[in-house]
């Protein structure tokens, strides 16, 4: 598994858009383990997920795809 820090605003079901966006990478039928904290002003949320990845291929496909997810502040 490779460890992904998304952090982005706790609106508009920014933590299904960044799952979706690692599961469609990974052309999986289920969700990878992730888990979700919010911050204390509730205004962002921090997204830790873990996918299994085969290759820094596959890596660098999922951090293009988490780019592209709205609502994104950093990525780690």
């Amino acid at each position: 598994p490779y460890v992904f820090k998304v952090i982005g605003w706790a609106e508009g079901n920014f933590i299904g858009r960044v799952v979706a966006a690692v599961r469609s990478e990974l052309a999986e039928s289920i969700e990878p383990a992730f888990s979700f904290r919010r911050t204390a002003g509730k205004r962002h949320v921090c997204v830790t997920i873990e996918p299994p990845v085969d290759d820094g291929y596959q890596v660098l496909a999922i951090y293009r795809s988490l780019r592209e997810v709205d609502g994104l502040v950093m990525l780690l």
